[in-house]
């Protein structure tokens, strides 16, 4: 039972069926951000990346073409304290590709999240799902144009 769980996790992560059963695939999430995190941080800002860019195409609708497979990447990140105040920025990257993986677009996002006394991971979090939602209308601009697949 837990093999057949892990396995819908995993399909749902990846892809989400628009209402015309063309696929919107997050084909792959990373952190590419300079600076030193180790492999483990770097995952897992990747994967809140990803779950924050499926749960944001499962809000929508698309009227495709074709298929499109996404690209997300945390670029960079800013981190500054000062007494119990602390602002987080988080800088993301999308590419859009076709079905046979050829690179449509670039879209940028960035966002800021600025708490007193809150837990690093949790404004790490915040910036990220911020930054993805910021890239709404672009994305949706994006998916819906017109192309030829």
């Amino acid at each position: 039972m837990r093999i057949i769980s892990g396995l819908l996790a995993i399909v749902l992560a990846a892809g989400v069926a628009t209402a015309d059963g063309v696929n919107v695939m997050v084909a792959s999430a990373c952190d590419s951000s300079p600076g030193q995190l180790d492999a483990q941080t770097r995952k897992h800002h990747g994967e809140l990346a990803r779950r924050a860019l499926a749960s944001s195409i499962e809000r929508e609708h698309f009227d495709l073409a074709g298929k499109r497979q996404l690209d997300v990447s945390v670029t960079k990140w800013t981190v500054v304290t000062r007494g119990n105040k602390t602002t987080v920025t988080a800088e993301i990257r999308i590419v859009v590709c076709d079905g046979r993986a050829r690179m449509l677009s670039f879209l940028r996002g960035k966002a800021t999240v600025i708490a007193v006394d809150a837990k690093l991971d949790e404004l790490r979090r915040q910036a990220i799902d911020e930054a993805v939602a910021s890239l709404g209308r672009s994305l949706h601009s994006q998916l819906d144009a017109p192309r030829s697949s």
